[in-house]
């Protein structure tokens, strides 16, 4: 039996909406790992917001990898090293601040995995809470930065229409530099242009000379589109947006409240 890889997006896919990992989810995942089978978590969260649970489900040891930051990130978990880091340049990240704050819009960015922003605030509190990585408040942002980040995230808990509105104007004036697209409602993710969870995709099964036809993915979201076009077979869950469902060849009857995961994993994995 040639050995397949499963690609999991985290929130309302892997996860439910109260951020748990259903047992029919964790069980399926384990018979697949012990069948020889590749699962890798592709998530818009930095390492630190990913590791724990890939520790909890089994796949953070040898030939355990991760996707994170959209895709500016593939992490080995066996070597502990990055096997592709893509970051913004300091212009952009430069820019990306002055767009958010001409909208009156919450942003921040990462140094590794610690958010920085400038301020404390209502978005900033949500946001490391859903995902439990450290914070620091740097006001001098973004002229405080050390290295160079792999992305910046542009965020409000209730004005969507202010986000479209703000991708709309930057867009334009990072054309063939930064990519924006949306993770959900609140969240404006920024990475370097080209930059996706499908070009990931695409790259790991390359390294790991596994056949693309052999390659499924699983999401919910915009920022999951790329990923379920690249893959052999691209999953969108039952709760998944309707642009993302159009760019599935299938489509979950559960959601992510009741293991559509499992579901994927059973139908097409083992």
């Amino acid at each position: 039996m040639e050995s397949k890889i499963l690609f999991l997006d985290i929130d309302d896919t892997l996860l439910t909406k109260d951020k748990a990992v259903t047992d029919e989810n964790a069980d399926a995942i384990a018979r697949a790992i012990k069948a020889g089978h590749r699962i890798v978590i592709a998530s818009g969260r930095p390492l630190l917001g990913i590791l724990p649970l890939a520790e909890r489900l089994g796949i953070a040891g040898e030939g355990g990898y991760i996707i994170a930051m959209n895709g500016a990130e593939i992490y080995d978990c066996g070597t502990g090293r990055y096997l592709l880091r893509e970051t913004l340049a300091p212009e952009d990240v430069e820019a990306l601040f002055r767009e958010a704050e001409r909208h009156g819009l919450y942003v921040h960015t990462y140094d590794g995995s610690t958010v920085l922003a400038k301020a404390d605030g209502p978005e900033l509190r949500w946001y490391v809470g859903q995902i439990h990585v450290p914070y620091r408040i740097v006001p001098e942002l973004p002229a405080g930065l050390h290295s160079a980040p792999a992305k910046v995230l542009i965020a409000s808990l209730s004005d969507h229409e202010a986000l479209e509105i703000c991708r709309k104007d930057a867009a334009p004036r990072l054309l063939g530099r930064v990519s924006l697209f949306f993770s959900s409602k609140k969240l404006l993710e920024c990475v370097k242009d080209g930059v996706s969870k499908g070009n990931a995709v695409t790259k790991l099964c390359g390294l790991l000379g596994i056949p693309i036809r052999n390659s499924f993915a699983a999401g919910d979201s915009e920022n999951d589109i790329p990923m379920l076009r690249a893959a052999g077979l691209g999953c969108a869950m039952a709760n998944a947006t309707d642009a993302c469902k159009d760019a599935a060849g299938y489509v979950t009857e559960r959601d992510c409240n009741h293991s559509g995961v499992a579901e994927i994993i059973e139908k097409f994995i083992l």
